[in-house]
């Protein structure tokens, strides 16, 4: 089994008009959630990025 570094992440894949973001979270007893959103990559939909990030740090 792997050693859990950081409990909270998030990978993001980037395209022209749109990004895709997956949050994972580990908790105490090692079981990991994944929480998956579309974001457009107008400056709209990046400040929806940011505070959707920012409500699961």
């Amino acid at each position: 089994m792997l050693k859990i570094i950081y409990p909270n992440c998030c990978g993001i894949d980037v395209h022209k008009t749109f990004v895709v973001a997956v949050v994972t979270i580990t908790d105490k007893q090692g079981l990991t959630s994944y929480h998956r959103k579309r974001f457009s990559t107008f400056t709209n939909g990046l400040v929806q990025l940011r505070d959707w990030l920012e409500y699961y740090s």
